[in-house]
């Protein structure tokens, strides 16, 4: 669109410089006219002169012929419409105005230009596709910034689960996971990995968990929950282990003094017991490297 109008704008300034070209030959067509008028008034009045010399001989010689001096005088006679009479004008007649040539911006800059009108259209379309060009780059390079951002933070995220899943199964170079003890002795050693811990006294048909079962009064089907999980602490990740009480109905006591609030997650520390109702139905969380 904008070699279009800038084809069109060429267009009329070339219309413009042609009647301008026209003016002015007007102009030298009118002073060359006017130079053979003079010309032959000054041929015309000289001989004049001559004719009256032969009629009266005391009549002084005419001068000689001056064509510079004659052509102003005459200039100026013809201009006053005194044509009858050689001596000049009283009064001095305005000089004739040259005919003005109006030159506008885009016909000056299309004189000015050296470049057909031809080349100027290719030129202004080539400009048009580099930059048509250079936005299908940018977009390109946007779009593979934003991919490689992308696989930085999947490359990122797998790292972490990676390393998170080798601290869940106690795999080098992390330390063993943290278990769970029963105080009734009835079962060794339960390890808190990847999926958690449901304490309760009908536990054992659940799925994706590890079953803890107590058969005691005081437990409820579904007491307990003991989980671990990521947790980034002082610019890494580590392993932190948690407790819920699932609405119990005679709720889990940490360390016997602090009854949890339902629903809430309570942080595990080594060696913490918990009370659910009863001397036997007693959990202790235990870290191998620390307490064996």
């Amino acid at each position: 669109m904008r070699a279009w109008w800038y084809a069109l704008r060429l267009q009329q300034a070339e219309k413009e410089a042609e009647i301008a070209d026209l003016n002015y030959a007007q102009a030298e067509e009118f002073a060359r006219r006017m130079e053979m008028e003079e010309g032959r008034a000054v041929m015309r009045f000289w001989w004049l002169d001559c004719q009256l010399r032969a009629l009266d001989p005391a009549r002084p010689p005419p001068p000689p012929l001056n064509r510079t001096r004659r052509k102003q005088s005459v200039r100026q006679a013809v201009l006053s419409g005194r044509q009858g009479k050689l001596g000049p004008a009283s009064e001095k007649p305005p000089a004739p105005s040259k005919p003005k040539t109006i030159i506008t911006k885009d016909a000056a800059r299309a004189q000015a230009l050296a470049v057909p009108l031809d080349e100027l259209v290719s030129i202004e379309v080539q400009k048009e596709r580099d930059a048509a060009r250079r936005k299908v780059l940018e977009a390109q390079a946007e779009r593979q910034r934003t991919m490689d951002v992308g696989r930085a933070a999947m490359r990122k995220w797998w790292i972490q689960e990676r390393e998170a899943t080798k601290r869940a199964l106690g795999l080098p170079p992390y330390g063993p996971v943290w278990t769970v003890v029963r105080k009734d002795g009835k079962e060794g050693p339960i390890s808190i990995g990847k999926m958690p811990l449901i304490v309760g006294s009908d536990v054992s048909r659940m799925e994706k968990v590890v079953p803890v079962q107590l058969d005691y009064p005081t437990v409820s089907r579904v007491h307990a929950k003991i989980f671990g999980k990521e947790v980034f602490s002082y610019g890494e990740y580590v392993r932190e282990y948690f407790v819920v009480d699932l609405k119990s109905t005679n709720g889990v006591r940490l360390n016997r003094t602090f009854r949890l609030r339902p629903g809430d997650e309570y942080r595990l520390s080594d060696g913490d017991t918990l009370f659910l109702g009863e001397e036997a139905a007693t959990l202790v969380i235990k870290n191998p490297q620390k307490s064996p």
